[in-house]
């Protein structure tokens, strides 16, 4: 089961439906990806290399068995 966010927009009135705002896990996720990238790029701005190549592995799945070529 993943995790949902449901968010009343504004006050309730009768007659009316009711508007909410839903955020689900993976916006969350998403939400997350892009702030470790920015991370890895301003370590990478700032010279530190060793910071971004650490938050690399985070972002990219480059030794899954999906990524290898199946010749």
């Amino acid at each position: 089961m993943g995790a949902l966010l449901v968010i009343p927009r504004g006050a309730y009135s009768f007659g009316r439906m009711e508007v909410l705002d839903v955020v689900d896990g993976q916006q969350r996720l998403m939400t997350f990806e892009i702030l470790l990238a920015a991370l890895r790029e301003l370590a990478r701005a700032l010279g530190q290399d060793q910071v971004a190549d650490l938050l690399d592995p985070l972002l990219l799945n480059t030794e899954g068995p999906q990524m290898q070529d199946r010749r």
